[in-house]
This record gives structure tokens, C-alpha cells and sequence, in this order.
């Protein structure tokens, strides 16, 4: 590529909840380590936290880049910005919905910021078209691990919850290796 880690800039972009903007800003600081440059994207209700949690590094080493989620675009109050704000099962699909329509807002960061590559969250499929319309690589990341996906197709596959008597009862995570108990 001929470019200089110090000029390499990569750009986060994390889905609006703590438990996916946290890896992802380890992720940061791992690339900043490196001497390259980092944006988080993210909204303004969770850059507070974001900004306070990088306390330790300039703003030329990590930028935080603010967007907004079109929560009214399909019938959010204007305010629920990260997924902890969506309160019922019917929330939480309207707020995956408006999530699908950052594109401009990301389209309008890879047109200005120009980052050598764009990391999306799993949730985020769409962002690598926006990566390949401007010549961006994207590579997207899900912070689970891989044991927790095994165990998680499993049980989808095979439903062992179904087979018990109550709430309360145990059962075994069939197909993997060793008896691991779910509840």
C-alpha cells in the first residue's frame, strides 16, 4: 500500500449499545498502540462515556465522529439514540430499523474522513456496499467468541429448552465436545 502506519487512519463503527461500543473501543486503542489513527462513530448521547473512557489518548490519536439515529423515521422518540433507551420488544425492532438507515450519515464520514478501512458492527452488513462505492475496505466484526456462537447455534438448532419442566431447570447444550449445562 506504501503507506506509513502513522497515516493510516481506521474508522470504528460500533452498534448504539455498551456492550458493542466497549470491544470496539479496546479495538481503537489496540490499532492506536500501533501508531495509526482512529474514529469511533457513534452518537452524541454515548460520546460523553466514549470520550471519558479515552481520556489517555489526543484527539489526533482518536476521534470521536458523532451521527444520528432517524429514531422519528419510524415512529422513536427523538431521543432513543442507543438500544438501552428502546424498552419493549417492538422498540427494539423499530430501533434496528432506523439503525438501517445511517447510510447517508456513514456515506457522508467515508466522503470526508476518507478512512483507509471502516470496521461495522455485525449489525451493519449494508456498510460494506458504502466501503465498496468509495473504495474502502470494511471489515465486520462481532465481538462474541466463537465458543458462545457454537453454543448459541446449538441451542437454535437442536431447542434443548424445550425439553424441560420449568424456567428453572437445567439443560445440556447438545453436539459440543464437553456437557456444558444452559438454564
Amino acid at each position: 500500500m506504501g503507506t506509513k502506519n502513522q497515516e493510516l487512519h481506521i474508522a470504528f463503527f460500533p452498534f448504539m449499545a455498551q456492550g458493542h461500543i466497549i470491544p470496539f473501543m479496546d479495538l481503537a486503542k489496540l490499532f492506536v498502540s500501533r501508531g495509526l489513527k482512529a474514529t469511533i462513530i457513534t452518537t452524541s448521547p454515548d460520546a460523553p462515556s466514549i470520550q471519558s473512557e479515552l481520556q489517555n489518548y489526543s484527539s489526533s490519536q482518536i476521534q470521536i465522529f458523532t451521527i444520528r439515529v432517524p429514531t422519528a423515521d419510524v415512529g422513536l422518540p427523538e431521543n432513543c439514540q442507543s438500544l438501552h433507551c428502546a424498552t419493549t420488544p417492538e422498540m427494539h425492532l423499530q430501533f434496528f430499523t432506523a439503525t438501517g438507515l445511517l447510510g447517508p450519515q456513514i456515506e457522508q464520514f467515508l466522503q470526508h474522513k476518507k478512512p483507509n478501512c471502516l470496521m461495522a458492527d455485525m449489525f451493519f452488513p449494508w456498510a460494506t456496499d458504502l466501503g465498496s462505492e468509495f473504495g474502502v475496505p470494511v471489515l465486520l466484526f462481532q465481538g462474541i467468541g466463537y465458543f458462545p456462537l457454537c453454543a448459541i447455534l446449538c441451542v437454535h438448532l437442536y431447542k434443548p429448552h424445550l425439553y424441560v419442566s420449568s424456567d428453572a431447570d437445567h439443560f445440556v447444550i447438545p453436539i459440543l465436545p464437553e456437557m456444558i449445562w444452559g438454564s
